[in-house]
């Protein structure tokens, strides 16, 4: 998953080997997959969708 390109302000915790969680830069979670069915694309979306939902509340 290392590879995987998110939006800015977000990252991938990896500690655990069964999951990848993921949260945004001041630590807040966002969401959580497991390592051996999540997708590049699905991480990306998640963050995405995040993303624009918070945005939503601040305007």
């Amino acid at each position: 998953m290392r590879e995987t390109e998110l939006p800015k302000h977000y990252y991938l915790d990896e500690s655990d080997p069964d999951i990848v969680v993921l949260l945004r830069e001041d630590g807040t979670f966002v969401a959580a997959f497991s390592s051996s069915g999540a997708t590049k694309e699905g991480i990306t979306e998640a963050a995405r969708e995040d993303y624009e939902a918070l945005m939503g509340r601040s305007a």
